[in-house]
């Protein structure tokens, strides 16, 4: 995993229905918080893909009406109002209609450094095949015909991979993206370490001060994934 953040709101949320079976509901019975863990789990899973099915198509939307007016800035602010809550799927949606729109108004500069961005955010085939396809645009509206033909022939290579094999598997990380998965997960790590060790400390043995000692109890747990992103950065 790349991005370690996403699970920082499921430990909190596990961490408190555990402090709460421990304070409130012991004499239950260990049964009951499996029983709740598990249900906690399942409706965040849930309620994420549906979260995220209904943003991708209220995204859609927020294109076909900037296809109606052709407002680049409209579309760029109604996609910034999403963009810290978005999955990585509706960022994808986002950054190459952001990137359609800045080439049909010769936006260059901006149209590249989206591009950039969607080869950071890369990790499938399918992620890799839009790529090239929009740095092929790219190259074409900026008059690099032997460019765009070569990045057109990638994209097809791969788009002719995913239709023989029939599935699209994650791609091995580049060195950039190494280095970001190992920011990420230093940071991830700094926080529960730190954050956990605070709690515990002010609030000891109360139900918040249970929380901060999973927190930095997890916090070890991180660390060899941590070093392993880091030496993939080193040796890439």
């Amino acid at each position: 995993m790349r991005n370690p953040w996403p699970m920082a709101g499921i430990l909190v949320l596990t961490g408190l229905i555990g402090a709460l079976y421990v304070n409130f509901f012991a004499n239950q019975g260990i049964w009951v918080l499996a029983l709740v863990l598990i249900t906690v789990i399942v409706l965040l899973f849930f309620g994420y893909s549906k979260y995220s099915n209904w943003l991708v198509n209220k995204l859609n939307s927020v294109v076909l009406e900037y296809q109606k007016n052709r407002d680049t800035d409209a579309l760029q602010a109604e996609f910034s109002k999403w963009r810290f809550v978005a999955t990585k799927y509706a960022r994808d949606v986002m950054r190459i209609n952001t990137t359609i729109a800045f080439l049909e108004h010769d936006r260059f500069d901006d149209a590249k450094k989206e591009i950039d961005a969607v080869r950071l955010s890369c990790e499938t085939t399918i992620d890799w095949m839009n790529y090239h396809l929009l740095l092929s645009d790219f190259a074409a509206k900026t008059g690099d015909k032997a460019l765009a033909r070569t990045e057109k022939r990638t994209a097809d290579s791969i788009k002719k991979k995913i239709e023989t094999t029939g599935t699209n598997p994650k791609e091995r990380a580049t060195k950039v993206q190494c280095k970001r998965a190992f920011l990420n997960w230093v940071a991830f790590s700094a926080f529960l370490l730190i954050g956990g060790g605070i709690i515990t400390v002010v609030f000891k043995t109360t139900m918040l001060g249970s929380i901060g000692v999973a927190a930095f109890g997890l916090s070890w747990f991180a660390l060899p994934v941590t070093v392993g992103w880091g030496i993939l950065w080193a040796t890439r």
